[in-house]
């Protein structure tokens, strides 16, 4: 009889364990991620069982906030500062509707957290190149109408070269982000290329300003 038994349990154990990796297996999942071993890095099964719709948008949200800081900062190197405002609402809107997710989802501590908060900070930065850049434009058309008064041709040189400063310190500030901001993407296979084609943007930006 205990033989008997012993099989029954085994066999029902062998049944419990095969349902439960069968349920696991299709379970859909938000990502296909390099590496989950971190403890900061968000768990696809997780965020999906807490709301399997918003969780779904998260990575496509990603891409576009990348695609469109590459977008944004050539613009305002090309000086289209039309253009680059409605670019600049885009990716104020989007920025936004990410930092909402994060917060339904309460992923705040994981890497996609991370993520938010670094998209905050490039979106001051860019806001800051764009208004920068648009003014240091204006003292250089101003420099030109005052070129007799050397008094207020004084007061633009030292405008211009605090504006100078200014642009190279939050380009400093933007390009050390990259890193991280660049690591947390390809973990969700991310395009990462118009971002750092942005760094580069900016660079050339802040550059042209020195010169």
């Amino acid at each position: 009889m205990r033989p008997r038994v012993s099989h029954i349990i085994l066999v029902a154990a062998a049944l419990a364990a095969l349902i439960i990796l069968g349920a696991h297996a299709t379970t859909p999942v938000l990502y296909t991620a390099e590496n989950t071993s971190t403890a900061a890095h968000a768990d696809p099964a997780t965020i999906q069982k807490r709301s399997p719709g918003d969780a779904a948008a998260v990575v496509p949200l990603m891409d576009e906030l990348l695609g469109e800081t590459g977008t944004l900062a050539l613009t305002i190197k090309l000086k289209d500062y039309e253009s680059a405002e409605r670019d600049l609402a885009r990716y104020t809107e989007l920025s936004g509707q990410f930092s909402n997710l994060v917060v339904k989802l309460d992923v705040s501590e994981t890497d996609i957290g991370e993520f938010q908060q670094k998209t905050r900070a490039n979106q001051e930065s860019l806001t800051a190149l764009l208004n920068d850049s648009r003014r240091f434009d204006e003292l250089q058309r101003l420099e030109i109408e005052v070129e007799d008064d050397d008094g207020q041709r004084m007061a633009i040189a030292y405008e211009g070269e605090a504006l100078r400063q200014k642009m190279q310190k939050t380009f400093s500030a933007y390009r050390e982000r990259e890193p991280a901001v660049t690591r947390i993407a390809q973990n969700y296979d991310v395009n990462t290329t118009p971002y750092q084609e942005s760094v580069e943007h900016f660079a050339e930006v802040a550059d042209a300003a020195d010169d």
